[in-house]
């Protein structure tokens, strides 16, 4: 799809929205906006074994949005909350944003369950909601159109966390479609 001159095309990857598109010149700042940004569905608790893994999980995208917002691979939030090639795979699409002078700015919504958890690790499974997280031009600070692969918004991710200094931390991901 065209717009603009940009060619936009939705990926979905590292359990982030991505989206690629054509263009290129300094990025220009643009304002944070305030309030969480990964927000748990109304039903989910904050008490029990499984919440430090779910709080955690959720500071993880807290910093995948930051990030991704500030078109900043490098933004030392990130490394408190992803290790390995799950913080590779983070910093990577952001860099690929950035280099496309795009932002992703909005919220994602989630239905986090911990499904697993053993020791130092845990597992968090996600119906994710994507909808309102949506790209920008970092260039005019305008939406961009663009058109997501999988179509729905919602999807389907695994989570692997390992503790480690007395904190949860991402280290893998995977996506096995809509929700």
């Amino acid at each position: 799809m065209s717009v603009r001159g940009w060619s936009c095309v939705g990926l979905l990857a590292l359990g982030a929205a991505l989206v690629g598109c054509g263009g290129g010149s300094a990025p220009t700042p643009l304002p944070e906006g305030s309030g969480p940004t990964a927000a748990p569905s109304p039903t989910q608790t904050s008490t029990g074994p499984g919440a430090p893994v779910l709080a955690a999980y959720l500071a993880y995208w807290d910093a995948v949005i930051h990030a991704h917002r500030a078109a900043n691979p490098a933004d030392p939030v990130l490394a408190r909350h992803a290790a390995g090639a799950e913080l590779t795979k983070v910093r990577n699409a952001v860099a690929r944003n950035r280099q496309q002078q795009i932002s992703i700015r909005g919220t994602v919504t989630h239905q986090p369950r911990v499904s697993a958890a053993s020791g130092a690790t845990a597992v968090v499974d996600d119906c994710y909601d994507i909808s309102e997280w949506n790209p920008v031009s970092l260039r005019t600070g305008r939406p961009i159109a663009a058109t997501e692969q999988g179509g729905t918004g919602r999807y389907r991710g695994r989570f692997g966390l390992r503790r480690g200094a007395g904190s949860w931390i991402v280290v893998s991901s995977s996506i096995s479609g809509a929700c």
